[in-house]
Order: structure tokens, then C-alpha cells, then sequence
């Protein structure tokens, strides 16, 4: 039959616990042996057993061993600690430059609503009035796009209430009787007149617009 796993816990039972240390001790120190032989490796080994009681092994010597490591340690301490130390000014100087970044870009924002320009010269004032004018451009063109995409709409639904209005006045023309004709006659004449005036306020808006446009350009010029 094949050997039970072991539950990795305290042994209550003292005599097995003592048991158990011996086997578990032994194997452990000619592991050790075994190693530091087969791999040319330098070995130390201390354990305490629970009643206070020292096994130690080491292939050369334990002070010689323990030395060594405390050196390396220390070297690998200093390491860590130039490792950090260098991560901490990488970290510095990234916050400089977003620093410097974020001073700049509120700078250039505060010129851009003519603030601070006393420091400029003649030459950084007329970049400054190209990229506004470059600005004003993209702006006009986009006003343009959407008063077009506007006006084409209107025109469409002119066209629609155009061939209402017909189909109305086909209606009336078809219809019998005074009473139904005038009916008929006021129901086309206000959809008519719906539509005179939407386009005369849309119309009023495009006005407006351009007046608007023509007067920014007069106060840049």
C-alpha cells in the first residue's frame, strides 16, 4: 500500500513529536551533505530542536559561512537601497517635467484670453495672432457647415410643406359644398403661413450669424 499523506500540523502526541524530529532531522542534515558534495556547494545548517538542544552542520565552517552571508546581505541591502534611491529621482524628475508642462500650457491658455503678454515680443504677439486667426478660421468654417446643414434641412421641409399645401388645395378644389371649402381653405392657409414664417426666423438666424462673424473679423482686423 502506498504511504498516507501527512497533515502539516503540530504532533500532539510528545513521543511521536520526538519521533518524528530525529527521522525529519537526520534526512535534513544528509540532504545538506548530500548538496553541498554533489553541487559543490557551500552548506550551513543549524537547527534547535523544542527543548533547546543545537544540530548544526557545514561543509567548510558555520562562522566562515554565516560571515559570508552577512556580507552578502549587506551588499544586497546597499543595492536595494541604491535601486530605490535611483527609482525615487527617476520619479522626481517625471513630476518636474509635468510641472514644467502644466506651467507652460496654462501660460500659453492665458495668452491665448489676452493675458500676460507683457513679456512677449513683437515676433511671439504675431504667432500668437496667427494661431487666433488660424483659430477663428476653423471656427467660421464650422459655423458655415452646421447654417448650411440648417438651411438644407429648412429646404427640405419647405418641399414637404409645399406638396402638402398642394395636396390641400387638390382636396379643396375636389370638395363639395361652401362649408368644407372654407374649412379646407384656412387649414392650407395656415400651413402656408407656419411656413413663412419658420423660414423668416431661420432666415433671421443666418442673418444674425453672418452679421456676427463680419463683426468679430472688423474687431480682429
Amino acid at each position: 500500500m502506498g504511504r498516507g499523506k501527512v497533515l502539516l500540523k503540530k504532533i500532539e502526541n510528545r513521543i511521536n513529536r520526538q519521533v518524528t524530529f530525529c527521522k525529519r532531522k537526520n534526512g535534513l542534515l544528509k540532504k545538506a551533505c548530500e548538496l553541498s558534495v554533489l553541487c559543490d556547494a557551500e552548506v550551513a545548517l543549524i537547527i534547535f530542536s523544542n527543548s533547546g538542544k543545537v544540530y548544526e552542520y557545514a561543509n567548510t565552517s558555520i562562522e566562515k559561512t554565516f560571515q559570508k552571508y552577512k556580507e552578502t546581505n549587506v551588499h544586497r541591502m546597499q543595492r536595494n537601497e541604491t535601486l530605490k534611491n535611483s527609482d525615487i529621482q527617476y520619479w522626481q524628475q517625471e513630476a518636474r517635467k509635468l510641472r514644467q508642462e502644466t506651467d507652460s500650457l496654462e501660460n500659453t491658455i492665458r495668452q491665448l484670453t489676452g493675458e500676460t503678454l507683457t513679456s512677449l515680443s513683437i515676433w511671439d504677439l504675431q504667432q500668437l495672432e496667427k494661431l487666433l486667426e488660424k483659430s477663428l478660421g476653423c471656427v467660421r468654417s464650422k459655423k458655415e457647415e452646421m447654417l448650411s446643414e440648417e438651411i438644407a434641412k429648412l429646404q427640405r421641409r419647405d418641399r414637404f410643406l409645399q406638396s402638402q399645401n398642394h395636396f390641400l388645395m387638390n382636396a379643396i378644389e375636389r370638395s363639395e359644398g361652401s362649408t368644407s371649402r372654407v374649412e379646407l381653405d384656412s387649414l392650407a392657409q395656415g400651413v402656408v403661413q407656419n411656413l413663412l414664417d419658420i423660414n423668416s426666423r431661420k432666415s433671421q438666424q443666418y442673418s444674425n450669424g453672418n452679421n456676427l462673424v463680419i463683426e468679430t473679423a472688423l474687431q480682429l482686423g
